[in-house]
């Protein structure tokens, strides 16, 4: 399938973002967390819904996060480059990847400078404002039984 879809991400592509309990979502609204790279990375994982399909996203968020998986994000790939953030393909994860990058890495070592901080934290609330979640009305099913995403 991967030698089928096409490396650029189209604008009106929907863009998945998995997401787990309880670091991604509190009383069922999405944390800026949930778009905030690691220390030490520029990458967010993300999947492309428009092509792969939501039991495709559901399965994959499951075996990634077992228990902690309660839903899907959805934001399309316009929205992400609005905030001037990118959405690049990154096939070699796996058939669908992406990764969100937002132009900063912050450091592993040691905590990041205020003005680090607060970039990456407003940019994440914009994408969060940008972004639809999907709780999953029944996580322990096989396919996705939520709304069409």
């Amino acid at each position: 399938m991967c030698c089928e879809l096409p490396i650029e991400i189209e604008a009106d592509e929907k863009i998945v973002r998995l997401v787990r309990t309880p670091s991604h979502v509190t009383k069922n609204q999405l944390k800026p967390a949930a778009f905030r790279s690691q220390a030490g990375l520029d990458e967010v994982s993300v999947i492309r819904h428009s092509y792969m399909g939501s039991d495709f996203c559901k399965a994959k968020g499951k075996e990634i996060m077992v228990d902690a998986y309660v839903g899907l994000a959805v934001i399309l790939a316009q929205d992400i480059r609005s905030t001037s953030s990118t959405v690049q393909d990154s096939r070699e994860e796996f058939c669908g990847h992406a990764h969100i990058s937002h132009g900063v890495t912050l450091p592993r070592e040691e905590p990041p400078n205020s003005e680090m901080n607060l970039f990456i934290t407003e940019r994440c609330r914009q994408l969060v404002k940008a972004t639809r979640l999907h709780t999953d009305p029944n996580p322990s099913a096989s396919k996705w039984t939520g709304p069409q995403l």
